[in-house]
């Protein structure tokens, strides 16, 4: 896998849910503050995420994702 399908798979929702299957149960994108693709996206979300114990509930978490490419040639 390159850097730049790693950098969509980290962006794409559905994708990103894959690519952590054991541990991410649940995620949406709440809201979109900044449109953008490498750069300058903002996102909102909520991700329900499990730890691998059955003595540990799943954990709610909202957080702001956010991508930047900070060098064009990589």
């Amino acid at each position: 896998m390159t850097a730049s399908e790693l950098i969509h798979h980290f962006l794409d929702l559905v994708k990103w849910m894959e690519l952590f299957p054991m541990i991410v149960t649940k995620a949406r994108i709440v809201e979109v503050l900044d449109y953008g693709t490498w750069e300058g996206s903002i996102q909102l979300m909520y991700v329900k995420f499990h730890i691998l114990s059955p003595l540990v509930e799943a954990r709610d978490f909202f957080f702001i994702r956010c991508c930047r490419q900070f060098d064009p040639t990589t």
